[in-house]
């Protein structure tokens, strides 16, 4: 997905190989069909953020009702879950079985508030969820709630 994030996208790569390399997990990218980078984009991510919109994304695979179990990553935006990520719910609820979250954010906070949307909008709930704090490249504070996945890989 194309991001907004403090970190740069080889850090957010080694994030996700990290914590998928050992499970044998498929990625999934989301990708926003709208201008993201540079300052401009900046603003714009900004302003779907602030007004909590669903950004238009690229069309969402089918194959998602395969899995028995998803994790989604996902930034956070203006203290709310992220444009692209709240349209990628929205196209795939009914799609997704079961499904963990790992939310990435600047402050120092839980965002439970995202992961209740994420629920809300997916028509399920999570069996696990993981809030990180990640500044200029720095992990900080971290919020769980116990799943399977996450205890195999801790």
């Amino acid at each position: 997905m194309k991001s907004r994030s403090r970190f740069s996208k080889a850090r957010r790569l080694l994030l996700f190989w990290t914590l998928f390399i050992g499970l044998g997990a498929e990625v999934y990218e989301v990708k926003s069909t709208e201008r993201t980078e540079g300052t401009l984009g900046f603003w714009w991510c900004g302003r779907y953020g602030m007004h909590k919109w669903a950004m238009p994304i690229e069309p969402v695979t089918d194959q998602l009702s395969n899995y028995s179990h998803v994790t989604i990553c996902a930034p956070i935006w203006v203290f709310s879950l992220s444009a692209p990520m709240r349209a990628f719910c929205r196209a795939a609820a009914g799609k997704i079985k079961e499904a963990d979250y790992i939310l990435v954010h600047h402050q120092r906070s839980g965002y439970q508030k995202a992961a209740n949307e994420m629920d809300a909008i997916l028509g399920l709930h999570r069996t696990g969820f993981r809030s990180i704090q990640c500044r200029e490249g720095k992990f900080g504070h971290e919020t769980t709630e116990s799943s399977e996945i996450y205890n195999s890989i801790n």
